[in-house]
């Protein structure tokens, strides 16, 4: 059978196993997941289901050299059996929807000096400490950096670049300029920076889900935003046109947003009007 025969799904893997063979990968797991562990996935990180053809909500693909295999709970199975008909991948069943069995399946089916993949972007802290410990067990290495969709899945959708806009009184109990000096307070006694630079920034949207990094200084908060997202909304409450341009720069494809009080600049468009604001 060509290639022009093969199944779509059949034709993804193959092309997936050669940029594997390119890069010494033995394995590559894919799970349903994005950047945020979101429960509903942006079509961005809809790989496994790009790559399997199966549209349930929860599963993870395992793809090898000779093996590829969907791990789903039995809500899925009759669903499952009917998607990767024809597409090479086998069924496995999990005992229930919480079962890690294919990170046993990993550990018992790699040898010695292989090499596992997955996207670390996407890989939850838990079971990926799970996964790095079953894997050192066997001397298996386990390799999070990159994402081989990327270089297989043509056409894969942006960024989300849906609206973004301050979350305002009488939403927002506390001010934006009360949390700061909170959170700056916090930081200096604990000697640390604390996660949720959203809920401290009052930015709302869909995008909340997908913002590249969130990080935290004493000096200023600091959220990460896709560089077209920031183009389009924002320009709002920043330091300096200068400082900002800085950060765009040293982001790597990411721009930065830089939160210190109330101060406003516009030069970079102006921010979506969100609920309960006036035009």
């Amino acid at each position: 059978m060509s290639s022009t025969d093969l199944h779509p799904i059949a034709a993804r893997l193959t092309r997936l196993r050669s940029v594997m063979h390119q890069q010494q990968i033995d394995a590559l797991l894919i799970p349903s997941a994005d950047p945020h562990l979101s429960e509903y996935l942006p079509a961005r990180w809809q790989g496994r289901e790009w790559l399997s053809g199966f549209t349930g909500s929860v599963g993870t693909l395992i793809v090898t050299p000779q093996f590829a295999g969907l791990w789903t709970d039995a809500r899925y199975w009759t669903q499952a059996e009917q998607q990767l008909a024809g597409t090479g991948i086998s069924l496995m069943k999990l005992t229930s929807g919480a079962s890690i069995q294919y990170v046993d399946w990993l550990a018992a089916t790699m040898q010695a000096g292989q090499t596992v993949a997955v996207d670390g972007n996407v890989l939850g802290l838990a079971i990926g400490r799970q996964l790095s410990l079953a894997l050192q067990a066997n001397d298996v290495r386990l390799r999070t950096q990159g994402d081989l969709l990327e270089q297989v899945w043509e056409q894969r959708p942006a960024m989300p670049l849906a609206p973004v806009y301050p979350h305002l009184p009488p939403y927002a109990t506390v001010s934006r300029a009360d949390k700061l000096a909170s959170l700056r307070a916090a930081m200096q006694q604990l000697g640390g920076g604390l996660d949720d630079a959203q809920r401290v920034a009052d930015f709302m949207g869909q995008a909340h889900r997908h913002f590249a990094q969130g990080m935290q200084a004493v000096a200023a908060a600091q959220l990460g935003f896709e560089v077209m997202q920031l183009a389009q909304a924002l320009g709002h409450v920043v330091e300096s046109a200068a400082q900002l341009r800085q950060f765009i720069a040293a982001a790597d494809g990411h721009a930065v947003l830089v939160i210190a009080g109330n101060h406003r600049i516009h030069a970079f468009g102006q921010v979506a009007q969100g609920p309960g604001q006036a035009a």
